[in-house]
């Protein structure tokens, strides 16, 4: 009798427990201040494939201890891989911070934890101007190496390179203060 009930269990409880649905969960930390430098954080989940699957905000509160971790998204989810798009946002909806994740769920629940904090302003691209003085000095450098190629270790014909190119990188060094403004 216990050896027949033992069997129920087996054929029923074990399967029901090994297919249960699959849980991505996404945790959040951060040393930025909750409320005062951000409101509140955009999860999206992309399939493999780029197909966006999911879209969640949430709202940020005081209280929340972002500097232990913060769950900021739970779903049931197939078995696959999954892009994770977090993006923080302040009162004006100003964009202070961005990350990417991935993960992969191969069943059971599977937590993803990121380290969210301030974005630092990308450098501002370089002037017409900068642009073509780097282009000028790069120029004058692969002048100057072939003509040291050239020179066969011979001393006269080595200052002659060092010469022309002082000449060379001296004139871009002119042409960029005639075209930066003052």
């Amino acid at each position: 009798m216990l050896l027949r009930f033992l069997l129920l269990i087996a054929l029923f409880v074990v399967p029901a427990s090994g297919g249960a649905t699959p849980v991505l969960i996404v945790s959040v930390r951060s040393q930025m201040a909750p409320v005062t430098e951000f409101t509140n954080i955009s999860v999206e989940v992309f399939a493999e494939g780029g197909a966006r699957l999911f879209e969640r905000t949430h709202a940020v509160r005081r209280s929340e201890d972002f500097n232990a971790g913060v769950r900021v998204f739970e779903q049931p989810v197939l078995v696959g891989r999954y892009q994770i798009q977090l993006r923080a946002r302040d009162a004006t909806n100003r964009l202070v911070a961005e990350r990417s994740a991935m993960a992969i769920v191969e069943g059971g629940v599977q937590t993803v934890a990121v380290r969210l904090e301030k974005s630092t302003p990308a450098p501002p691209p370089p002037s017409p101007c900068q642009a073509d003085h780097t282009r000028a000095r790069r120029t004058c450098g692969q002048i100057a190496a072939r003509c040291l190629a050239d020179a066969a270790g011979r001393r006269d014909r080595i200052a002659a390179c060092n010469e022309n190119n002082l000449g060379c990188l001296a004139g871009a060094d002119r042409a960029l203060a005639q075209c930066s403004p003052r």
